[in-house]
């Protein structure tokens, strides 16, 4: 270390004569040199003091016995001090020695506390791990159960599906043997006419399981069917026309419904099961000799309107308030039939609908429980 390191403050310069103790106080460091001369002015004004004391006796005594009364109180403070660092090295000793048994029984409580906490939660541990144990078997019974169900129940549909497939592939091929036949009647409307009344038959046994359907297409001027259906008695002519239904087909409909032989019939229908029907809209409503007959389009995709028309008959023929001339009450019938059949499409619709989400999460539900399946036999 330096002598400006010593002591860090300005430097003055300072010419002092030459003599040995000059020569002295130049070889000492920085740091001592400022001793020497603070020591140096303490002892002068010391020294200062006592010629005052020389020159003043009175003043020396007072002086000394202030001197000697600070020395013995500051002997008594020192004494009291001496004792207050025993005390308070003795307190400090028993607040150790307290703190130290203070924390010895902490731990040993904590200890036995936490013990028997421990062996609390270790017997719960074996008694959840005897649980798991036990629901792992139930899992795997049931796991066992549940994969032999589920393979009964894969074979059941896979027969099912077998047989469905076996099925279908009669039905497939007595359509087919049916198309090649119709093809070799395509040009002959007569067995095209009874292709779709023998359609048309069945699908009238089961809309109407309970009416009584009487084929009359070898009759004349009766029309193809006669459907009485509990005090209804209506009939249709079907038509099964790769183009619309022409006039002519609709005036000899018109002249067979005026015909005496149908004095009996109510009603009546003209359908044309895979095209519309010349200048007449699908649904729509006239009254031939008092009678309400309504001419209904493309009813082969269709045949639930088939109980709408029925319905329809059946509500305004039982209340007999059929006046063919009062136009307005034609008027009225005629919107009302339009409304059903919007209000059936659209129910149709929501139907189409709802079955094609209901099939989507059972596609969904299946998924699932292939996941499960696939789950617990990783377990």
């Amino acid at each position: 270390m330096t002598d400006t390191e010593d002591v860090e403050c300005d430097l003055i310069e300072v010419l002092l004569p030459s003599n040995p103790f000059i020569e002295k106080f130049h070889s000492l460091s920085q740091k001592d040199k400022v001793n020497v001369i603070e020591l140096g002015l303490s002892l002068y004004e010391r020294g200062m003091d006592k010629i005052q004391f020389l020159q003043n006796k009175e003043w020396e005594e007072k002086i000394t016995k202030i001197q000697e009364s600070h020395n013995i109180e500051l002997d008594s403070i020192e004494s009291k001090l001496q004792r207050e660092m025993e005390l308070s090295k003795q307190v400090s000793e028993n607040h150790q020695r307290e703190k130290k048994e203070i924390s010895d029984n902490i731990l040993s409580n904590e200890s036995l506390k936490y013990s028997s906490i421990i062996d609390g939660l270790k017997e719960k541990i074996r008694e959840n791990e005897e649980i798991l144990h036990k629901k792992s078997r139930d899992l795997n019974n049931i796991y066992g159960e549940l994969t032999e169900k589920y393979d009964k129940k894969i074979d059941e549909i896979r027969e099912n599906c077998d047989k469905r497939v076996d099925e279908s592939n009669r039905i497939t091929n007595e359509y087919r043997d049916k198309y090649e036949k119709s093809m070799l009647s395509t040009h002959n409307s007569t067995i095209k006419g009874q292709e779709g009344e023998e359609f048309t038959h069945h699908q009238l046994n089961c809309l109407f399981p309970k009416a009584d359907i009487t084929d009359c297409h070898k009759e004349t001027a009766r029309g193809d069917f006669i459907l009485q259906d509990d005090d209804l008695t209506m009939m249709l002519e079907i038509k099964n026309y790769n183009t619309n239904v022409n006039k002519t087909e609709i005036t000899k409909f018109y002249r067979d419904v005026k015909s005496d032989s149908n004095s009996d019939i109510q009603c009546a229908v003209l359908v044309s099961l895979k095209t519309g029907i010349a200048n007449k809209p699908d649904f729509s409503l006239e009254f031939v000799n008092k009678k309400p007959v309504v001419f209904l389009h493309k009813l082969q995709n269709n045949m639930q309107h088939l109980k709408i028309i029925v319905q329809f008959f059946k509500l305004i023929m039982c209340h007999d308030v059929i006046d063919a001339d009062n136009s307005e009450k034609v008027a009225a019938l005629k919107e009302i039939l339009s409304t059903s059949k919007r209000n059936f499409n659209r129910q149709k619709k929501r139907i189409d609908k709802y079955y094609k989400e209901q099939m989507e999460d059972i596609v969904s539900i299946e998924t699932s429980m292939q996941q499960i399946f696939s789950i617990i036999s990783l377990k």
